[in-house]
């Protein structure tokens, strides 16, 4: 398919049904059209549309080495000064169109998977399927140009202990049990900035575990759909308060929307599996 139009984005967008509770309010579906999330969405739609346009066509898309569909800049693998310079000018042309007051825009996450990708042969020393899954999750997000969101970090109530250990270890996500498709998670993550109007989640390792024993139910990576079933995002109260573009030029149009993340016995399948220690 390769580089999506805004119009595209949004119609992908609105097929989803994301689940997210915000302000006392809880949607699922039409992340798109809610007052909370159809200025920033409109203005990410902008950005998908400029990568289409005959005038930054070719600064914002290559050609994709497998299917030969234009795909973006972002995901382009640097192999030389001009490379380089091809990234920065794709990058500086949408910052440019944004003031730079978007800080989760697709090149962000497009680029950290392309490096990942590029990690292959580091993924592949536990299992060779690891280093296949994560090259070919790269490839899937070049060429459908999904936008992507992540997380980090457990919630924390208690500073004095590890993440596996907050809530007396049901806080953070963790894995609750496997099964011959993959495993079973339960608990929450953070903070998953425009996860209402996002393709896919990236659940990363935690940054905040200390390698124990204990540790291994909240070791874990993997990517799903923010509309698999069980999964929903807390977003933080929103700073736009539904008055005109006039009144608020930059929370109207910019607002990036951060969510705590709560699995609520989410199946992730082996095929949305990249990496368990």
């Amino acid at each position: 398919m390769g580089a999506r139009s805004g119009r595209q984005y949004l119609d992908d967008l609105g097929r989803r049904r994301i689940h997210v509770q915000i302000d006392g309010d809880t949607t699922i579906g039409g992340t798109p059209d809610h007052p909370a999330f159809a200025g920033v969405a409109r203005s990410y739609a902008e950005l998908f549309d400029m990568q289409v346009s005959p005038e930054f066509r070719d600064v914002l898309t290559y050609p994709s080495p497998t299917s030969g569909d234009r795909v973006g800049t972002s995901f382009l693998v640097p192999e030389n000064a001009a490379d380089l310079a091809r990234r920065r000018e794709a990058f500086r042309t949408w910052a440019n169109h944004s003031f730079g007051m978007l800080g989760r825009t697709g090149d962000y996450l497009n680029s950290s998977l392309m490096a990942l990708g590029r990690a292959k042969s580091w993924f592949a020393q536990a299992d060779p399927a690891f280093g296949e899954n994560i090259e070919r999750y790269y490839q899937q997000v070049r060429e459908e140009d999904l936008l992507l969101t992540h997380t980090l970090i457990p919630p924390q109530i208690n500073r004095s202990v590890s993440g596996g250990q907050q809530g007396g270890g049901a806080l953070m996500a963790h894995v609750v049990r496997e099964d011959d498709n993959g495993i079973v998670v339960r608990g929450a993550r953070m903070l998953a900035t425009i996860a209402p109007i996002s393709d896919e989640l990236l659940v990363f390792p935690s940054t905040v575990l200390r390698g124990t024993p204990e540790d291994e139910p909240y070791s874990f990576a993997f990517a799903i759909p923010t509309d698999t079933p069980g999964l929903r995002f807390v977003a933080r109260q929103p700073l736009h308060g539904n008055r005109s573009a006039f009144d608020e030029p930059l929370a109207s149009r910019f607002e990036e929307s951060d969510c705590v993340v709560v699995f609520d016995d989410v199946h992730v399948r082996i095929q949305d599996f990249l990496h368990r220690d």
